[in-house]
């Protein structure tokens, strides 16, 4: 059996426990952008109708003029900020991100196993980890989104509750 350092196997605990914590984090994160972005694009549309009903009863209520301007200016402003907010290309990082944690992920719970079965070297062990955190950063560089505090601690605590069932450690 390899001898192992606590500090090595208490570094792939953590990147096992952090990256089942950033899976979920950005599955949550891009779910919510993707949310975003079709509710942007379904007010624009559904305005855009709105705005065609609108003038075209106009021409008998001439005081409708106004509530079709007022709505023009609205879908304006929502469609510079749908260009501006880029919420698709956002979900769409953060979603490539999730998918690359899970299956950094695989890696780190192999990696797990094989130093509580013994069968790696400590150095093999530091040597794959860093290599798995390399990736790891690589991947996340372009899911750069406001932090959701509520988002991710939920996603913290349910990371760390699954890990400790799913390797039965208190």
């Amino acid at each position: 059996m390899a001898s192992m350092s606590e500090q090595t196997r208490n570094a792939v605990w953590g990147a096992l426990c952090d990256l089942e914590w950033n899976k979920r984090y950005y599955a949550a994160m891009a779910d919510k952008y993707k949310r975003n972005h079709l509710t942007v694009r379904f007010s624009i549309l559904s305005g855009i109708v709105v705005e065609g009903f609108i003038l075209y009863f106009a021409g008998e209520h001439e005081w409708l003029f106004g509530f079709a301007l007022a709505l023009g200016l609205l879908l304006a402003v929502g469609t510079i900020w749908d260009a501006l907010s880029d919420y698709a290309q956002n979900a769409a990082n953060l979603q490539t991100a999730e998918f690359t944690c899970d299956s950094l992920l695989q890696e780190v719970e192999d990696l797990w196993r094989a130093i509580e079965t013994g069968r790696i070297e400590a150095e093999d062990a530091e040597s794959a980890l860093q290599a798995i955190k390399r990736r790891w950063a690589a991947s996340t560089e372009r899911a750069r989104v406001r932090t959701d505090k509520r988002i991710n601690d939920k996603a913290y605590d349910e990371a760390n509750e699954d890990i400790r069932n799913r390797y039965a450690v208190q």
